[in-house]
């Protein structure tokens, strides 16, 4: 499957990122057309443009996790000298090729918080919402707010990666447990995180995402190759191949002060998948 978003030059891209960064501040650093470049390889994601968080290493730029600690002294931010393994699969598809840009996306203070406010680097503003200065969510706050290129990469330990989608009205995909490699990722509960995509649409998420389900082992945490397809083949078996989601339990919990905007296409969706064999239980607070 090809990407479906719109592919800007790097040009282009640049331009646009350091027009609205001022204003939303999604982007911890950018990269110069001369220093930071990778030869051009094609490959099936070339010529598209993927913001990376900031607790994922980027070679040559700098992985501070928005922690004072790890930006250093006098503000000397930590260059590491190699990528993470789902940056590394990212560059050999493709992605920033030539001068295409892959910069580090600011997130809130060592991976804790929903609402990207106390960041080392200043609090992320929804480009949804910048008059009011309303919160992109978090942690990965700047990595959704972004929207200004293709794709981003994110990182999920309690909703970091899905709750800043839905604010910022992108897709945000939290893969299964080990499916997304997390070596060079800086972790927080080491049985709770997971790597995971942000794009403009689901197409482009899993596009992203078939390019980055590969083993490493490198992570002891990461799924083997034999388990990946055992697991694929029996969702495709139960459910897929049927159409049916009997068996499947879906819990809801809508507070009382939720928007009727938010939740009557939430119910909506809950009787579709009844139709389709799915039952629905309701979630307690406590």
């Amino acid at each position: 499957m090809q990407i479906r978003c719109t592919r800007t030059s790097a040009r282009t891209y640049k331009t646009l990122v350091e027009s609205r960064n001022a204003r939303i501040n999604a982007f911890v650093h950018l990269p110069n057309d001369s220093s930071q470049r990778l030869p051009s390889i094609g490959g099936p994601l070339s010529g598209i443009t993927v913001a990376v968080k900031d607790n994922i290493c980027t070679s040559g730029m700098p992985t501070t996790c928005s922690s004072p600690m790890l930006k250093g002294a006098l503000g000397i931010s930590i260059f590491l000298p190699y990528d993470a393994t789902v940056v590394k699969l990212l560059r050999s598809a493709g992605a920033q090729a030539g001068t295409e840009l892959v910069p580090p996306t600011t997130f809130f203070d060592r991976l804790r918080g929903s609402l990207n406010k106390y960041s080392v680097h200043g609090p992320v503003i929804n480009p949804f919402g910048e008059s009011e200065g309303r919160s992109a969510g978090g942690s990965s706050g700047g990595t959704a707010a972004a929207g200004l290129c293709d794709a981003a990469l994110g990182a999920d330990t309690g909703g970091s990666i899905r709750l800043p989608a839905s604010y910022c009205g992108v897709v945000g995909l939290k893969p299964s447990y080990g499916l997304l490699n997390r070596w060079g990722v800086v972790s927080f509960p080491d049985s709770l995180d997971y790597v995971g995509v942000l794009a403009k649409d689901i197409e482009s998420a899993e596009s992203v995402f078939d390019y980055l389900n590969i083993h490493d082992p490198r992570d002891p945490t990461a799924a083997t190759q034999r388990i990946r397809e055992k697991a694929s083949k029996s969702v495709l078996s139960d459910f897929l191949g049927s159409g049916s989601l009997s068996g499947i339990r879906i819990g809801d919990y809508f507070p009382e002060e939720l928007y009727p905007s938010v939740v009557n296409p939430l119910r909506t969706l809950l009787i579709d998948l009844r139709t389709h064999g799915a039952s629905q239980r309701p979630v307690t607070c406590c």
